[in-house]
């Protein structure tokens, strides 16, 4: 591996979970918030097989700025969420890699000591690996050094960090009268969660994920039916919208004539580099 300072990213984030966990939920989420404010982040969508981690997925993890790693009930008892695990530190301590850490609905101090569910599943590696200890001491050190940073708990509150949903939960706490003894039920409606986030990666290529792009699209399609995002973004192939072509021409055209030449200079420059590299670039 090449050192930090010769080191050129690929990705802003690589994404390491347990598919079974969280796949469909938090991370599927937690991607699709990342892409929507312009980061680059990597997400395997392979359903993995076998015990041997593929070498596509450790490039990636050698390629990216920042790995966040979702601790999950069964997170420990895939070997290869572990491979990638003592990857990404080995990464952290070669390449300057950062580690961020979220413990979704686990104990972090059973992740740094390995018990409960974590304990669990190492007493079956144990027997699996009797005979490689030291692949289970890496995986064990990996554990216990990444769960000592300073990372997410989704236990400390249900709603911490997102953005208008203290007042939602407030609105559904009075609804349902928590601790009355009368029944109440709740019909939950909305659009086909795998569908939904295949139309918004739809919407999200095609505004290259600007936000002020994203913003006006999102505004046009947020009351509208599965049907009608279909029909909307297909035609986008063909004729651009136009409410978003004007907000990118007002931007472009707010910009006074020297930022507007420097602009434009870096974009001839740099047109077709990797946005890493060219971010690299001009922070120099």
């Amino acid at each position: 591996m090449a050192s930090s300072s010769t080191h050129q990213w690929k990705h802003d984030v690589f994404l390491s979970f347990r598919g079974e966990d969280t796949r469909l939920g938090f991370t599927d989420h937690l991607y699709a918030a990342l892409r929507q404010n312009g980061i680059d982040t990597f997400m395997d969508y392979n359903l993995r097989r076998g015990e041997q981690i593929s070498p596509e997925l450790l490039t990636a993890i050698e390629n990216s700025r920042i790995s966040i790693i979702v601790f999950s009930e069964n997170y420990a008892s895939s070997s290869w969420c572990l491979d990638e695990l003592a990857k990404i530190l080995d990464c952290v301590n070669v390449l300057g890699h950062k580690a961020l850490p979220v413990f979704y609905k686990v104990d972090p101090s059973h992740v740094k000591r390995q018990e409960g569910f974590y304990g669990e599943a190492f007493a079956k590696h144990e027997q699996i690996y009797r005979k490689n200890k030291e692949k289970l001491l890496k995986w064990k050190a990996a554990l216990t050094e990444v769960a000592t940073i300073s990372g997410w708990d989704s236990r400390d509150s249900c709603t911490n960090g997102l953005v208008g949903m203290e007042s939602q939960v407030k609105k559904m706490d009075d609804f349902l009268c928590i601790g009355s003894p009368d029944v109440r039920m709740v019909g939950i409606w909305g659009m086909a969660g795998i569908d939904f986030r295949q139309l918004c990666d739809h919407a999200l290529d095609y505004t290259r994920g600007l936000p002020l792009a994203l913003k006006v699209l999102g505004s046009s399609l947020c009351t509208k039916s599965k049907c009608e995002w279909e029909s909307e973004l297909a035609k986008l192939k063909q004729f651009p919208n136009q409410k978003v072509q004007y907000v990118l021409k007002t931007s472009l055209e707010g910009l006074d004539k020297n930022d507007l030449g420097i602009f434009l200079d870096i974009a001839f420059f740099y047109k077709g580099h990797n946005k890493d590299f060219v971010g690299e670039i001009l922070e120099i």
